[in-house]
């Protein structure tokens, strides 16, 4: 089943629906209690929001079949792109990533106050922030909640260089091969920060969480395949989700075509610095295959997370679907 929500707040479901399903609404994933509606032998069903500043999910049950759960991904968000629920995926051994649990997303500066209002109906625990310094103290977040700073920075792969780069029509070797060598960098460099934030996320308390960085597609993309691979997801599930960034940042990526090329520059070429090519994700794969065994003695061995810490995040964020 689908479920997307417009920006009224008007939530269309489709699926196929047996005789008399039922569907429940409520902000809490794991307490419904309201029953919405009753799908009878249809394939779509729309389904007002009872407050569009507030997040809702939805329990789909139908006779001799599991309760399906079900969220909208990308957040309706304004002043924010690439705001996004981790929960829905499915596992090797037949498990459900939790929603409203774990949250990946891009920098909140820029948000309304119907955007605020919208974040803090989740009831956020901690928000981990990803940025360096520079980048933190120059877009702080405006929600009021707490924060922890793990900062993952790389010095030739820096913003606001590259903003002054554009601006003067040099784009000389700003292309996918840049990027990369910031990926094995980040890698090589922040094993300590992965295993600090992994950790977090594994404290029942600090749920819900979410953890971003600027653009919530590379620092924050290589965090969300570290904790979906301990939660057993398969990886073309993972590379799936890598590459979800691409289609919700694509009104920024026109804007910034439309910047670039008045300067002179061939846009195509500097792309994957602002874009998620899933080449990049599968070069990280290959180059913890190469140097490191893999992604997973990658997280054993470097970023220090043991059997007992995933079998911790799974107890708190997976749910059977059998």
């Amino acid at each position: 089943m689908n479920l997307t929500r417009d920006e009224a707040g008007l939530y269309t479901l489709k699926g196929s629906f047996l005789r008399q399903a039922e569907i429940y609404i409520s902000p809490d994933p794991e307490h419904f209690e309201q029953l919405i509606a009753i799908a009878d032998q249809t394939q779509t069903i729309t389904i007002p929001s009872p407050d569009r500043l507030r997040r809702y999910y939805f329990l789909v049950r139908q006779h001799s079949q599991p309760d399906m759960i079900l969220g909208t991904r990308r957040l309706p968000l304004e002043g924010s792109l690439n705001f996004r629920d981790l929960g829905g995926y499915k596992t090797i051994d037949g498990y459900t990533v939790k929603w409203g649990k774990v949250f990946r997303g891009d920098a909140q500066d820029r948000m309304t106050d119907d955007d605020i209002a919208y974040m803090n109906s989740i009831g956020f625990k901690l928000i981990c922030d990803l940025r360096g310094d520079e980048e933190a103290a120059k877009r702080p977040g405006k929600l009021a909640l707490t924060r922890l700073h793990l900062p993952i920075h790389d010095d030739l792969v820096n913003g606001q260089l590259i903003q002054q780069r554009l601006e003067s029509g040099d784009a000389t070797g700003m292309d996918e091969t840049m990027m990369r060598g910031s990926y094995q960098r980040i890698l090589d460099q922040y094993p300590h920060i992965f295993g600090s934030l992994l950790r977090e996320i594994a404290k029942p308390e600090n749920l819900p969480i979410a953890f971003h960085c600027t653009a919530g597609k590379d620092r924050t993309g290589l965090t969300a395949a570290m904790l979906l691979t301990l939660l057993d997801v398969p990886k073309q599930t993972i590379i799936a989700d890598y590459d979800l960034t691409n289609g919700y940042v694509e009104p920024f990526l026109k804007w910034m075509r439309q910047r670039v090329e008045s300067n002179g520059i061939d846009f195509d070429q500097i792309k994957p610095i602002f874009s998620a090519p899933v080449t990049l994700l599968l070069h990280a794969y290959d180059y913890l295959d190469e140097n490191y065994g893999g992604m997973l003695p990658y997280l054993r061995n470097h970023v220090g997370i043991d059997e007992a810490t995933q079998e911790q995040l799974k107890a708190i964020l997976l749910a059977s679907t059998r």
